[in-house]
């Protein structure tokens, strides 16, 4: 029964993680401007010339290269769809799965209902549900924020040892 409660769960928090999130980005697409086009165009670049070129003008001095670098891959992957909507579903999709980690890393520590409880508020966050396809690095790194928070949450509540390693991957 714990089992067939979990999973029920976790598509629950999924589909509320991800339904409308997907949902705005259906009906009112964000069209990237400003420093939103140039994150897609730093991530065109780097999926046509490469990483190592530095030709470049201002991307290198004025970003960071990881939101880019994600893109490219995405971009290479999905080469025959339009690289704003690809950069568009990519970023409502990650954070469409942040009621997923409080799920996940507080499991055996805190109880189901507040498991739940947590990832539901992750999942009905209005300003996340309504920026959700704004392709900017902020949005990149939430994900990374939520889950150390939830780490942080998980060696407090438990008084287990830390995850280090983990911690400085996230961060």
């Amino acid at each position: 029964m714990k089992r067939h409660t979990e999973t029920l769960a976790f598509l629950l928090l999924l589909t509320l993680g991800l339904a409308p999130r997907l949902a705005m980005i259906t009906v009112f697409p964000t069209i990237p401007v400003s420093d939103f086009k140039v994150l897609i165009s730093f991530g065109m670049q780097l999926r046509d010339a490469g990483v190592l070129n530095k030709d470049a003008p201002g991307y290198w001095q004025n970003f960071n290269f990881g939101l880019p670098l994600v893109l490219s891959g995405l971009f290479h992957i999905f080469s025959k769809h339009d690289p704003a909507n690809v950069a568009r579903l990519a970023t409502a999709f990650v954070n469409g799965l942040l009621p997923l980690l409080p799920f996940f890393l507080w499991r055996g520590v805190l109880s189901l209902r507040l498991r739940i409880l947590a990832g539901a508020a992750l999942g009905l966050w209005p300003g996340q549900v309504l920026f959700s396809g704004v392709v900017a690095q902020d949005n990149w790194t939430i994900f990374p924020a939520i889950a150390l928070g939830a780490l942080a949450v998980r060696a407090l509540a438990d008084g287990e040892r830390a995850w280090p390693v983990t911690a400085g991957l996230f961060y």
